[in-house]
């Protein structure tokens, strides 16, 4: 294994971070972490049938609760065996953590959202919902984390998932890794 721990892929809405943390997951053998799926399930919790869209609870939801989050995750990930989905990664200043950002044009991000929570939607309503969410995210990590959470500098790759398989990034990732 190599000098990292933990991996830790970012990116915007619908650009593969699930299905890429997924395989990296199952192939180290490494708990998979997702903060959206954390505060889905809060959202559950809260909201067991619905009432409330998660978009907008989300939205409602408190900086520190955001910064409580992103702290005990911080904590997880520098344990280390662990591959996780999370939206902000500037504040975590970690050697440890392979930090990983996907990125694809919003024409593939819909298509890939036609087919799963988005089907049934017309073309302009995914964008409409792909933009607002994105935008929402770079309003909290400016809140959180003063900064944007699409800034690449904070990363150690950028991958386009829109021009690369998922198998072409899990390869490229395990060369780095190995």
């Amino acid at each position: 294994m190599g000098r990292f721990i933990s991996i830790i892929i970012s990116g915007r809405p619908k650009s593969g971070k699930s299905t890429l943390a997924k395989m990296l997951a199952d192939h180290y053998r490494w708990k998979k972490l997702s903060l959206g799926d954390m505060w889905r399930e809060r959202w559950k919790e809260l909201y067991p049938n619905g009432e409330i869209p998660f978009d907008v609870f989300w939205k409602g939801t408190t900086v520190a609760a955001n910064r409580r989050m992103n702290v005990e995750a911080k904590r997880i990930f520098e344990k280390g065996r662990i591959v996780a989905d999370s939206r902000f990664v500037s504040y975590l200043n970690s050697r440890k953590c392979l930090l990983i950002y996907l990125t694809a044009d919003l024409d593939t991000r819909v298509k890939r959202s036609s087919v799963g929570e988005y089907k049934g939607k017309s073309t302009a309503e995914i964008k409409r919902i792909l933009l607002k969410r994105e935008h929402d995210e770079v309003v909290m990590g400016k809140k959180l984390f003063k900064t944007d959470y699409r800034d690449q500098e904070h990363f150690h790759m950028v991958l386009n998932s829109g021009r690369l398989t998922p198998e072409q990034e899990f390869a490229i990732v395990r060369k780095i890794m190995d």
